[in-house]
């Protein structure tokens, strides 16, 4: 296990990212990729916890909607079972839902938002260490 944490604003959660079959640096890279296809107008989603469906019932994930200036954040567990299809990291983006504040139950889901210019602040950041790590 890795650990991390997510920081929305004040909000912060810390998680454990299993290293079973994934490396740091592949979250890393799935994060830069995410991000970057946010920033590209898209909803999009960080992964903080996979092991593939052969080994794990479900995985983690904080799925990001762009909705002007702002990005909701909403943290899930989605169960593979449940899923219209096989799960894949490189098909993931493909099984984002469309944001909904409400569940079936007419409860209202938790959710953080970020002004998006800290977003584009972070994959600055980001493009600027991955430029000087090499």
């Amino acid at each position: 296990m890795a650990m991390g944490e997510i920081v929305l604003g004040n909000f912060r959660e810390n998680f454990a990212a299993s290293l079973y079959q994934w490396s740091k640096a592949d979250y890393e890279a799935q994060w830069n990729n995410a991000i970057r296809t946010l920033l590209a107008g898209s909803k999009s989603a960080l992964l903080v916890h996979y092991v593939s469906p052969e080994f794990a019932d479900n995985f983690e994930w904080w799925p990001m909607y762009k909705v002007g200036d702002v990005v909701f954040f909403q943290n899930q567990l989605p169960w593979y079972d449940q899923l219209p299809e096989p799960f894949t990291p490189e098909s993931m983006l493909s099984f984002v839902k469309d944001r909904i504040t409400i569940n079936e139950d007419g409860n209202r889901l938790s959710e953080w938002s970020v002004k998006l210019s800290d977003i584009e602040d972070f994959a600055h950041i980001l493009s600027l260490n991955q430029k000087y790590a090499r």
